[in-house]
């Protein structure tokens, strides 16, 4: 994980670890359902990722399978912060034009502005 620079000043370049797959295609491909015990790994990567960006005040807002990275060794990892957002205590208006429909939480498709990292969860 670092950040290079190429042959100019703006060719920046991040480079991250290999992650073959998405949770979204990789789910796709499975011809049947993933082992309890592979199950409980994915979940306790992706809550200790979330736990780690909320003790961090950052609010992601696009929780969603296919912005969950997966490599073959079980490596879990969350990608796309493009919609990601500081917040704080008092709550500030956020907009509600974030994440896919149908991962919306509740708050956000009633047209609340005000929400906390609890949209992450739904």
């Amino acid at each position: 994980r670092e950040v290079v620079t190429g042959g100019g000043a703006d060719q920046i370049f991040m480079v991250m670890d290999c992650m073959e797959t998405d949770l979204k295609a990789f789910m796709a491909k499975l011809k049947d359902p993933p082992a309890p015990s592979e199950v409980k790994s994915l979940m306790q990567q992706l809550l200790s990722a979330t736990a780690y960006m909320h003790d961090r005040w950052v609010v992601h807002r696009d929780l969603k399978t296919s912005n969950l990275l997966f490599s073959m060794s079980g490596a879990l990892t969350v990608c796309d912060f493009g919609m990601a957002r500081h917040y704080s205590d008092p709550i500030k208006k956020m907009s509600t034009q974030v994440v896919t429909l149908w991962y919306r939480a509740p708050e956000i498709l009633l047209g609340s502005q005000l929400y906390t990292q609890a949209v992450d969860m739904w």
